[in-house]
């Protein structure tokens, strides 16, 4: 059933990637069970450029993870009403769960556009048979004013520090352990640069140049 599985998901992928052939960049979880050779194939034959993520860039998952709980969440009431008993009825859930999180996608409100993504492409509204025309000037303004004010929003909560030569600090761990040290250290910093990163001596001889996010200030 696994194998059929695969399959099926394979053919999925071809099919959704075929419709946005026109998109260049594709932005991929990093999950073992993504990397399958048929995603890689349907990548190479629709021309799209794969760009995976990382920590430094979580956020571009937001849609994708967002998709996803809402495919779980419709598996799973589907599942707990009638469990499928074969691979049609299996692949019939599956398809009524694409299309209703597709459908949701498309007809949600988006809270910066002010509108959905299906009333702006067909200019129709999806619940009512009436005609939308969008303005797209008025949009964009609305969407950069939302967009300052989340920045000012940010930036009021940030605290002003800057690192100086012979200074000690302490270096974050990655990713430790639930009761290890979360940091190393302290070490001395030899240098801060204009690109918001400093120059640290890990010991006689050898030093490193981190991000500020990485470090904080070593309080004796």
């Amino acid at each position: 059933m696994i194998k059929h599985q695969k399959q099926y998901l394979g053919d999925t992928l071809n099919v959704g990637y075929h419709a946005i052939r026109g998109h260049k960049d594709v932005y991929m979880i990093l999950e073992e069970n993504l990397l399958e050779q048929s995603s890689k194939l349907s990548y190479k034959n629709c021309h799209i450029k794969d760009v995976c993520t990382s920590a430094k860039n979580p956020q571009a998952n937001a849609v994708c993870e967002r998709m996803h709980q809402t495919v779980g969440n419709v598996l799973r009431t589907l599942l707990h009403g009638e469990p499928p008993q074969n691979i049609a009825t299996a692949k019939e859930f599956v398809d009524e769960a694409l299309s209703i999180a597709m459908h949701a996608m498309r007809v949600g409100i988006h809270t910066t556009l002010g509108s959905s993504p299906g009333n702006l492409v067909f200019n129709r509204d999806m619940f009512l048979n009436i005609p939308l025309i969008a303005d797209w000037h008025a949009i964009t303004l609305r969407r950069e004013h939302l967009i300052n004010e989340n920045l000012i929003r940010e930036n009021q909560k940030r605290r002003r520090y800057d690192y100086l030569p012979q200074q000690r600090i302490l270096k974050k761990r990655w990713k430790p352990h639930k009761l290890d040290k979360r940091t190393s250290g302290p070490y001395r910093v030899l240098q801060t640069h204009v690109n918001g990163t400093v120059t640290i001596e890990l010991r006689p001889g050898v030093s490193e140049r981190l991000n500020i996010r990485r470090i904080i200030p070593y309080k004796e």
